[in-house]
C-alpha cells in the first residue's frame, strides 16, 4: 500500500501551488430581480473569490512537511 502521508502531502502542495498561481476563482451567480406571473427578470453577476497568498504558501509548507514525514516513515 502506498504511503498516505506522502500522497496527501503531494496533493496539498500541488493545490497550494495552483492556488498561488491563479490567485482566486470566479463564478457567475444568477439572481431573480423581479417576477410578475410568468414574467421573470434575472441578472447575472460575476463574483470573484480571492485566495490569499498566505493560505497558498501555508498549503505548500504543510504539503512539503507531510511529504517529508511520509518519506521518513517509508524508510
Amino acid at each position: 500500500m502506498k504511503n498516505p502521508l506522502l500522497i496527501a502531502g503531494i496533493v496539498i502542495a500541488l493545490l497550494g501551488f495552483v492556488a498561488f498561481a491563479i490567485g482566486g476563482f470566479s463564478f457567475n451567480q444568477q439572481e431573480t430581480k423581479l417576477q410578475v406571473g410568468d414574467l421573470k427578470v434575472t441578472a447575472n453577476t460575476e463574483r470573484h473569490v480571492p485566495i490569499p497568498p498566505v493560505v497558498s504558501i501555508g498549503a505548500i509548507v504543510v504539503g512539503l512537511v507531510l511529504v517529508g514525514f511520509g518519506a521518513m516513515r517509508r524508510n
